[in-house]
């Protein structure tokens, strides 16, 4: 049997070290979602009386268009300045769907303690739904986006890999933020006046609930191992070539000959891209795209 794995080296890491060496690293929380749940009749209204009371005002509160909630209201803490959004009162179709959701963005563990506390006295029943964890490199160097989007890889990812925006602001999505456990993007972006690439991690529930990841609890997020998640590798166009070759001789022998030659040139286009072929699927379509 044809090892997948030859298409792949072991990746020079002297390019990224380079530009490591000259980056300022910060990890943080990005964003940090949970649910409510509870048996009292509008629990909104007594989370919004707590908010008031302990320094948040609300920026706005207006109807959702699309989602599971109508309704969105809109906080800002006047001694952190991190803001908090609550989506609350549920669609009649989405009964199933927890009470609210509160989306934290820019968290400290101070923050994140504090609504454990006040969910818990308020009989708020928490989920912890996703954490985006983000990693800037400042200052921006082009060199290091061009590394990561040549190179960088998801374990075990199940989803596509694609480029979303135009030449100038491109983003590199690996994995679907909401149907995988977890997905990678890569982009740019401005940081109190200053221009970072940011490498960004979503974990989804799935991915938290294996590692036992709750309010309760957040301090475990420094158990995980971000290095477990992904690698850097070098693609061999050519080794790639023939593993797709192999894996599809099937439908390739089903193509007329003349047809044969048609797909192989394709195929070859789609490698001139070392982002373009993302799994078995995209091969596929590509078959049956130029079959008689």
């Amino acid at each position: 049997m044809y090892n997948a794995n030859v298409c792949y080296g072991a990746n020079n890491y002297i390019n990224i070290l380079y530009f490591l060496s000259n980056s300022v690293i910060h990890p943080h929380i990005d964003r940090l979602t949970f649910s409510c749940n509870s048996i009292i009749d509008k629990p909104e209204e007594t989370l919004f009386s707590v908010l008031n009371d302990n320094g948040y005002e609300c920026k706005y509160d207006r109807w959702i268009e699309r989602g599971a909630y109508d309704r969105i209201r809109r906080y800002c803490s006047c001694e952190t300045g991190i803001e908090v959004s609550i989506l609350y009162k549920r669609i009649i179709s989405c009964r199933m769907y927890p009470c609210m959701r509160v989306i934290i963005d820019s968290p400290d563990i101070k923050t994140i303690d504090w609504f454990d506390a006040i969910c818990n006295s308020l009989g708020l029943l928490t989920t912890l739904s996703q954490v985006e964890l983000a990693i800037d490199f400042s200052p921006y160097e082009y060199g290091l986006q061009e590394f990561l989007w040549n190179h960088l890889f998801l374990k075990y990812n199940s989803g596509n890999v694609r480029f979303v925006g135009d030449d100038v602001f491109k983003s590199l999505y690996i994995g679907h933020k909401a149907k995988n456990s977890k997905s990678v993007i890569v982009y740019d972006r401005k940081v109190n006046n200053l221009n970072v690439l940011r490498l960004e991690f979503r974990l989804n529930r799935s991915f938290l609930k294996r590692h036992e990841l709750e309010l309760d609890c957040f301090e475990n997020v420094n158990n995980i191992d971000l290095s477990s998640l992904i690698s850097f590798k070098r693609i061999n166009h050519e080794k790639l070539l023939k593993h797709l070759q192999w894996r599809h001789k099937e439908q390739i022998l089903r193509l007329g000959e003349g047809w044969r030659g048609v797909y192989i040139r394709q195929l070859m286009s789609y490698l001139g891209n070392e982002r373009s072929v993302t799994s078995a699927g995209v091969v596929k379509s590509t078959v049956s795209g130029i079959a008689p």
